[in-house]
């Protein structure tokens, strides 16, 4: 059975794989989210199930430092780089699994990247150690342990050439210089990179080109760790740009043998349509082929249209209870009780707008492109004229939010949608007759090409829709993907939501 593309869809970048026994697993970055680095296990490698996070404890690693710069990019467009924790790398080596990963920090004019690596001897438990540090400044790091158990990372410079050296993979420590071992073969923005060994060579893959629309995956060559490197002639082994192929953006890869020991490709990209793009990057898999002493190239499906990707509007992906509940940047978890689709939040007034708190916000990522969310909001006691708001969101960073928002203490639901980047800045409120214990229900219906919010006070009454927004308007050059949540604004009032799901069949 061939997998149905993306095998982890919505907000899903920067995939790597391994493989530990008959299963494999694969992590993504997470960027401001909580929990961080979401794990998926697959054994057939069609049917992928989200089984945990590595950073599970708010202890391990905060995120305050998480901001979202609204930059512009290179071709003149706005492009939102949100910082936290991305590219991570897993690997698996006598008994025990490493994740190597950044942690961005925007903070002008003292913003940095600080790296480390987490690691379990049991990847299933849910028990990874606290960040391990090491001394490396960029992006992107991984890891490569060779045959006499010596650990080495790939990175980048800062001009963005690649760069190795030896670790201690207890510690932390370097063992080694930085040793600059490839200038890219593009040159562009080269970072991403994994070594592999195979027929007495180490290959090295990297992402080149940006992680828009040139993206691409490299390969180089060498017998030696530290090179010289030299790069293939054909390279790019794999990029979308100038196709009209639907998944675009593709890169960042990572290479693997299945247990048949054919060889796969997984890598990010997105589903685009008419400059559409609203689920972000995502994990697909392809099929490849490594000749021995040559170098990889990645199969076509065999569709009449020399498509690489299968592709689906409706997720697949299963989920273990309660692993995919999301927070923002450094959540205070006594303001959420949780059971199961229920969740009783209290109120802060952090405003989704901040760009380094935790507001009072919940929810899951948007996995399919076709579907609803909907909850139920119980109209809490009397407030005595304190503000007191709370409501269904869909969130990418916070510059770009919409909101279907009750307003309790004047009894009015209002949608709300906000994207600086675009300066969009749009509101539409309505009178509702609102009394103590009253439900009202909310809804978000979605396509690929829109979003439409509406609400009901009645169970057996007929929705109102209330705003309705061309996904257009909410696509743009970023690294994150779309994300349901329900949240409360205000000073320690309390609002029940029920019943709240992502990603329902209409």
């Amino acid at each position: 059975m061939r997998a149905v593309n993306p095998i982890v869809p919505g907000f899903a970048p920067d995939p790597s794989i391994c493989q530990i026994g008959d299963t494999f697993y694969l992590v993504n970055s997470s960027f401001a989210l909580f929990p961080r680095l979401p794990l998926y296990s697959s054994k057939d490698l069609v049917t992928f199930t989200h089984f945990g996070n590595a950073i599970n404890r708010t202890t391990q690693l905060a995120l305050k430092g998480s901001t979202t710069l609204l930059n512009t990019g290179d071709n003149g467009e706005p492009m939102l780089a949100t910082g936290g924790l991305f590219a991570p790398t897993i690997r698996h080596s006598n008994g025990v699994t490493y994740i190597f990963c950044t942690n961005a920090i925007r903070d002008p004019p003292n913003s940095r990247k600080e790296n480390f690596f987490v690691r379990t001897d049991d990847i299933l438990s849910g028990n990874w150690s606290d960040p391990i540090y090491f001394a490396y400044s960029s992006i992107d790091p991984s890891v490569f342990i060779d045959d006499d158990g010596k650990a080495y990372v790939q990175g980048c410079t800062n001009d963005s050439q690649i760069l190795c050296f030896e670790i201690d993979l207890n510690t932390g420590e370097t063992l080694s210089e930085h040793v600059t071992i490839w200038p890219g073969w593009n040159k562009l923005y080269t970072e991403g990179a994994h070594i592999y060994k195979k027929d007495g060579w180490y290959y090295l893959l990297a992402a080149e080109g940006g992680t828009f629309e040139q993206h691409m995956v490299s390969m180089a060559r060498s017998k030696t760790i530290y090179g010289p490197y030299e790069s293939y002639e054909h390279n790019p082994i794999y990029t979308s740009y100038n196709t009209n192929n639907y998944v675009q953006h593709t890169g960042h890869a990572d290479l693997f043998q299945d247990i048949n020991g054919e060889w796969k490709i997984v890598m990010l990209g997105v589903r685009k349509r008419d400059g559409r793009f609203i689920m972000g990057r995502e994990t697909f898999l392809a099929d490849a082929e490594w000749p021995e002493g040559g170098w990889p190239a990645v199969k076509p499906t065999g569709s009449e249209d020399g498509a690489v990707f299968e592709t689906s509007t409706r997720s697949k992906l299963i989920t273990v209870p309660g692993v995919d509940w999301v927070y923002l940047r450094d959540p205070y978890m006594d303001k959420y009780q949780i059971d199961g689709a229920n969740v009783r939040v209290t109120a802060t007034s952090v405003p989704l707008t901040s760009p380094t708190e935790s507001p009072t916000f919940i929810g899951k990522r948007q996995r399919s492109l076709e579907g609803s969310c909907t909850v139920n909001v119980t109209v809490p006691p009397s407030t005595d004229g304190t503000p007191l708001k709370a409501g269904l969101a869909l969130h990418k960073d916070e510059h770009r939010f919409m909101t279907l928002e009750v307003d309790f203490a004047s009894k009015q639901v209002s949608f709300n949608f906000l994207n600086k980047a675009k300066n969009i800045n749009k509101s539409t409120t309505c009178d509702v007759p609102l009394k103590e214990k009253d439900v009202l229900s909310l809804k978000c219906t979605y396509t690929e090409a829109s979003y439409e919010f509406s609400y009901k006070t009645n169970p057996d009454g007929a929705w109102t829709t209330v705003g309705k927004i061309d996904t257009l308007e909410m696509c743009g050059y970023d690294y994150i993907g779309p994300i349901f949540g329900v949240y409360a604004i205000g000073e320690g009032g309390e609002v029940e939501f029920e019943d709240f799901a992502v990603d329902k069949n209409e």
